[in-house]
């Protein structure tokens, strides 16, 4: 019976140490994420993944402040306050989702994304007031 308990031990052993490996083995791995913040434009921080079937890395970002502007598709919020504010400018399209309307004065939680030219589409915005 100790015999048994001791095969069972060192079956498990084995098996844990090669489920660790295979699961720090860079290749076995398909997507990787990152996170980071950047208090200089007030970002709540930035995931990225890539698809190993493309070369494409998506970074959703968030930032947070006032809607300065609504203008047809596209709007601005200011970020910060005193002498470090910022105005960032975030294009809207149909898969936008948004918690109400895009209103000058509101505060606005924006996740979004950059394109290639640097445009920033944003893919929800939660408005508050």
């Amino acid at each position: 019976m100790r015999s048994y308990f001791l095969t069972l031990a060192a079956a498990t052993l084995i098996f844990s140490a090669s489920s660790a490996k295979a699961q720090s083995d860079p290749a076995s791995r398909s997507s990787a994420s990152t996170q980071s913040t950047d208090p200089t434009t007030n970002q709540a921080g930035a995931a990225a993944q890539k698809d190993e079937s493309s070369t494409t890395t998506i970074v959703s970002q968030s930032a947070s402040g006032k809607i300065t502007a609504v203008s047809g598709d596209t709007f601005a919020i200011e970020l910060g306050d005193g002498e470090s504010k910022e105005t960032m400018q975030f294009l809207t399209d149909s898969n936008t989702a948004k918690s109400g309307d895009l209103k000058v004065g509101s505060e606005a939680t924006v996740q979004y994304h950059s394109g290639p030219q640097g445009e920033k589409t944003a893919t929800k915005v939660d408005i508050r007031g």
